[in-house]
């Protein structure tokens, strides 16, 4: 609800409501719970993807290895990476977001995210 009336107040000028406010605030509100449950969801298939791929990518399957030693391996290596670089791998592989909106969030080009990217998956691969 919250986030329906900051965004409400924000572009109160750019907004035209041709039918009643209860009638676009319940639609708006559907739509931001909506939005929200994608974003949910997108984090978890992420993070889910994120497990399988790794898993497969980085660590060769062995019979002593069990998948949770495979994951705090994954772990470690992601705590080692340097702060900027771990953030990043954070916002895109976790959090789910997209290369420019992790450079708008953290105010850095779009290039600047992709050598993060490219050095994390680098340094990850190394460190398992």
């Amino acid at each position: 609800m919250q986030n329906v009336f900051f965004n409400l107040w924000k572009n109160r000028n750019k907004i035209e409501i041709t039918n009643s406010i209860s009638s676009y605030l319940y639609k708006s509100c559907y739509n931001e719970f909506i939005n929200h449950y994608k974003k949910q969801q997108k984090k978890v298939d992420y993070l889910t993807e994120f497990r399988i791929s790794a898993m497969d990518f980085f660590i060769e399957d062995s019979i002593e290895t069990t998948n949770e030693d495979k994951i705090i391996s994954i772990r470690k290596a992601i705590e080692k990476l340097p702060n900027k670089c771990k953030e990043v791998f954070i916002m895109i592989k976790i959090e789910g977001l997209k290369y420019k909106e992790v450079a708008e969030n953290l105010k850095i080009s779009i290039k600047t995210v992709e050598a993060h990217m490219t050095l994390a998956m680098r340094k990850i691969k190394e460190e398992i």
